[in-house]
């Protein structure tokens, strides 16, 4: 925790939306829910919630806007 300033849980879990979110705007031919579980992510709900709160929009509006 001191080395990054949060849980190992919570850094685990940044780390794998941040993979998510590169897959997302590089990758337009993966569909989303691949990349979710291509990252760790065992729930799409759960990857939805999260990658909203990180990023305040759901995976499909970055890929709309990418």
């Amino acid at each position: 925790m001191r080395e990054h300033g949060m849980t190992p849980q919570k850094y685990i879990r940044k780390v794998r939306l941040e993979k998510a979110r590169n897959a997302i705007i590089q990758r337009p031919d993966l569909p989303i829910m691949q990349i979710g579980l291509m990252c760790g992510f065992n729930s799409l709900g759960f990857f939805a919630k999260s990658y909203k709160e990180v990023y305040g929009e759901l995976p499909s509006e970055t890929r709309a806007r990418s």
